[in-house]
C-alpha cells in the first residue's frame, strides 16, 4: 500500500503489503460543500433556464402560429439574443459543511425576435408572379415556406429594426391545358411535328420540345407504330 501523505521521496521507504485478502470493514466517507460545487450549481441551472426559455419562445411561437394561421419563426441569431439572470440565491454560508443537497434559486429575462414566414411568402409570390410570363405559371410545390432562405444583413443597437433578405427560387412551367390560349398554340405546333412520324421519332421531337419535361406516346391499335396522319386524331393530355 502506497501511503499518499508520504513525501514522493519517502512513500519507497514506507510501505505496506497485504498477505491475505482484506475481509470486513466499513466504507465511511462524508459530503463538504466547496465554493467550486456552488459555482458549478449556478452555472448548471444558468443552463437549464435558457434551455427552458428557449422551450417556452418556440410554443410561444407555436401558439401564434395556430392563432393567426401563419407561420413564425424565431431568429436563430446569438447577437438578435437578449438574456439576463436575476434573483440568484446562493446558500454560501454551507460551504465547508457536510450536506447531501443545496437549494440554488434563480431566474431569466430572455427576449427573441421573430419574423411571419407566411407573409413574406405571400409577397415574394406576388413579385416572383411579375416575372412569370402569359404562357406560364407557378408550380404550387415549388414555393412553399420551407423554400425560404432567410438571412440577417443589418440591425441597429437596440433591435428596433432588423433588415432580413429573403430568397425563393420558384419552378415556373407552361400552361398546356387545351382551352387555355398557350395550350392551344403548343397542341397546334406538336401536331403539326409529328403528325405521321414514326413512334420513336414522334418521341424525341415531343422530349425536345422546350415546353416538355417528360412524354408518354400511346397509339391504337397497340402495335402501330406511326402516329396518325389526321391531326383531329391526335390528343395531348397534359400532366
Amino acid at each position: 500500500w502506497d501511503i499518499p501523505g508520504l513525501a514522493p521521496e519517502e512513500r519507497k521507504l514506507i510501505y505496506g503489503v497485504n498477505k491475505k485478502p482484506l475481509a470486513g470493514g466499513t466504507t465511511a466517507y462524508r459530503t463538504v460543500l466547496k465554493k467550486e460545487d456552488l459555482d458549478l450549481a449556478q452555472k448548471k441551472l444558468e443552463e437549464q433556464l435558457v434551455d427552458l426559455a428557449k422551450q417556452r419562445a418556440a410554443e410561444q411561437m407555436q401558439e401564434l402560429s395556430e392563432e393567426q394561421g401563419s407561420e413564425f419563426r424565431i431568429l436563430e441569431y446569438a447577437e438578435l439574443t437578449k438574456m439576463s439572470f436575476s434573483g440568484f440565491t446562493i446558500p454560501t454560508q454551507f460551504i465547508g459543511q457536510t450536506v447531501n443537497s443545496v437549494p440554488v434559486e434563480g431566474s431569466i429575462s430572455y427576449v427573441s425576435y421573430a419574423y411571419n414566414r407566411t407573409n413574406i411568402l405571400n409577397l415574394l409570390i406576388k413579385e416572383l408572379q411579375t416575372h412569370i410570363a402569359a404562357e406560364k405559371r407557378l408550380l404550387p410545390s415549388s414555393i412553399d415556406t420551407n423554400r425560404l432562405d432567410v438571412r440577417v444583413i443589418d440591425y441597429n443597437d437596440d433591435l428596433s429594426w432588423i433588415k432580413l433578405t429573403v430568397e425563393l427560387l420558384g419552378t415556373e412551367e407552361y400552361i398546356l391545358e387545351s382551352l387555355s390560349p398557350s395550350g392551344a398554340v403548343f397542341g397546334k405546333k406538336l401536331r403539326e411535328k409529328i403528325i405521321g412520324q414514326p413512334y420513336d421519332d414522334a418521341l424525341r421531337i415531343v422530349k425536345n420540345m422546350p415546353e416538355v419535361d417528360k412524354v408518354e406516346i400511346s397509339v391504337w391499335p397497340p402495335w402501330s407504330r406511326t402516329i396518325p396522319p389526321i391531326p383531329s386524331h391526335i390528343s395531348v393530355v397534359p400532366q
